[in-house]
C-alpha cells in the first residue's frame, strides 16, 4: 500500500489522470467531511505533492474538464453539503503564493519593493509569468490585489497595508495561510512554478 494523502478526511470521489501534462498520472478529489478540494501531483516516481484548490467544499464528485478550450485542465465540483457547483481554471497552472513579485516563495514587503520596481523603474522588472510584463494574464492575477483587472499602483498600496495589517488579503489567497501557500494561479502555466 502507498499513502498519497492521509491528511484529507472524508473524501468521496477520486479522479485519475495527467493533470499537469507532464506525462505521468496525477489524481484528485474532494472531501466532504474536511471541505476541501484537492489535486495531488505526480513526481512521475510515484511520490505525490498535495494542492489544496479550493475549501468550503463538502462534495461527493469532481471531474476534469478543459471548460475555456486553451488547453488547460479545470476541475469542476458538485458540492453536495455546500450547495453550490464550482468551476476551478487552469488547474494545470502554476502554483505560486498571490502577490509573491520576487519568487521568493512568501508575500512580504520585498514585494512591495519588487511591485513598484515593475511599475515605475527604468530598468524594467520582469513578472514571474509568460513574457515576463505587467499586462500578461498570469502576472494580472498573480499582482492584481486590489482586483480591476491590471497592476497599478492601487495594487501596490493595498499590498503594503495587508503587510502591515490594515487590509485584507489579496483575491486568491489561500485562507489561514495568506503569505506562504501556494495556490493555482490562472494563467501562469506550469513550468515556472516556485511551489513543491
Amino acid at each position: 500500500m502507498h499513502t498519497i494523502d492521509a491528511t484529507i478526511r472524508g473524501p468521496h470521489c477520486l479522479l485519475v489522470i495527467d493533470m499537469d501534462h507532464d506525462g505521468d498520472i496525477d489524481a484528485a478529489s474532494c472531501a466532504k467531511d474536511d471541505r476541501v478540494a484537492a489535486w495531488f501531483e505526480n513526481d512521475g516516481q510515484g511520490g505525490f505533492t498535495t494542492h489544496v484548490v479550493g475549501r468550503n467544499q463538502a462534495a461527493y464528485d469532481i471531474r476534469a474538464v478543459d471548460m475555456e478550450g486553451d488547453g488547460d485542465l479545470d476541475l469542476l465540483i458538485a458540492g453536495q453539503s455546500s450547495n453550490n457547483v464550482v468551476w476551478y481554471e487552469s488547474i494545470g497552472g502554476d502554483f505560486q503564493v498571490p502577490g509573491d513579485c520576487n519568487q521568493d516563495a512568501a508575500l512580504n514587503v520585498s514585494d512591495v519593493v519588487c511591485t513598484l520596481l515593475v511599475l515605475f523603474s527604468s530598468v524594467r522588472e520582469s513578472l514571474p509569468c509568460g513574457d515576463g510584463t505587467e499586462t500578461h494574464p498570469g502576472n494580472v492575477a498573480l499582482m492584481d490585489w486590489q482586483p480591476d483587472g491590471s497592476i497599478d499602483i492601487s495594487d501596490a498600496v493595498g499590498m503594503i497595508g495587508f503587510v502591515f495589517g490594515t487590509e485584507s488579503a489579496h483575491p486568491l489567497a489561500a485562507p489561514g495561510a495568506p503569505t506562504t501557500e501556494c495556490v493555482t494561479v490562472p494563467g501562469c502555466g506550469a513550468s515556472n512554478s516556485i511551489c513543491p
